[in-house]
């Protein structure tokens, strides 16, 4: 001030023209401080009159290209001034991308991303989104991952995934008492050997098997008479002192041959039987194998 000596602090600025701005408090010009196009003293913008090589602005440096779109160039943006073809920044605009610079759009192209979480994202704005799967293929529609699925049991025949929808048949496996899925983890009560239609049950053993239906695993026999009450498998008695070493079965020698006049074996388990007396008429039969005699055996 020429009157007290004070010297202004130029509090604040005005655009005056394309090369000053001017103090509001005293009106000293000032050459414009440029930032991005942008004055910080004034916040006056560049009008960007004087351009040079490059479209690099004389005024405040910034590269200021005037984009239209070139069929010569593949129908890709390219500077009217430089021909300098854009380098695109994309951000995300609906379902398209555009460019912050030469306002192309685009369709977003997806891509399958681990992070932060597994999602779908633009490989040219970086818009993610969540999975969109096909629940018959297990195939992302956006960006065409594969689900890595985690199923869970679904119904006695198949397993679902939680995160797709998903539905496969299970992988059965022999587990501790039963089948067990090995995607899913589901155990049924026990192993398939037999199937009932109506009032008749097929064995696994009928198809010359003894392995479960399901998972494989080979069935741990329980014989009565020498059939297997759960595959059903049809075993020769294994006969030791007139008793069956499978089902432990006592033979009941209905099968007997004469071996001397005091003495049958059974046809069966060769068990040594003497003869059963019975007497029919003149003669006296044995009732185990059949041998006739007159003389009244002692």
């Amino acid at each position: 001030c020429v009157k007290c000596g004070y010297h202004c602090g130029h509090p604040s600025y005005s655009y005056a023209s394309e090369g000053v701005c001017k103090c509001n408090e005293c009106g000293l010009a000032s050459i414009h401080h440029w930032e991005n196009g942008i004055c910080k003293k004034c916040g006056g913008k560049c009008p960007h009159k004087n351009l040079g090589k490059n479209c690099v602005c004389k005024e405040c440096g910034l590269v200021v290209h005037n984009y239209k779109v070139s069929s010569y160039y593949n129908g890709d943006s390219v500077c009217s001034r430089c021909k300098a073809k854009c380098s695109h920044t994309f951000v995300a605009d609906g379902d398209n991308c555009v460019c912050t610079s030469c306002g192309k759009t685009r369709s977003h192209s997806m891509k399958w991303s681990a992070t932060p979480i597994p999602n779908c994202v633009c490989e040219y704005c970086g818009k993610t989104y969540e999975h969109e799967y096909d629940p018959g293929t297990g195939m992302c529609n956006r960006c065409r991952n594969k689900c890595d699925h985690s199923l869970v049991r679904y119904n006695d025949f198949r397993c679902k995934c939680t995160k797709c929808g998903y539905a496969t048949s299970h992988k059965w496996v022999e587990g501790k008492s039963g089948c067990l899925c090995s995607y899913c983890g589901f155990e049924t009560t026990g192993h398939q050997f037999s199937v009932t239609w109506g009032s008749t049950t097929y064995y696994v053993s009928d198809y010359g098997k003894t392995t479960c239906s399901r998972c494989g695993a080979e069935c741990k026999h329980s014989f009565s008479n020498c059939r297997c009450t759960i595959c059903g498998l049809q075993a020769k008695h294994q006969w030791r002192n007139g008793v069956c070493t499978i089902c432990k079965t006592a033979c009941e020698h209905s099968h007997c041959n004469a071996k001397s006049t005091t003495e049958c074996a059974c046809y069966d388990c060769g068990t040594v039987l003497k003869h059963e007396w019975k007497k029919s008429g003149p003669f006296y039969v044995c009732t185990k194998c059949g041998y006739l005699t007159i003389k009244k055996p002692k």
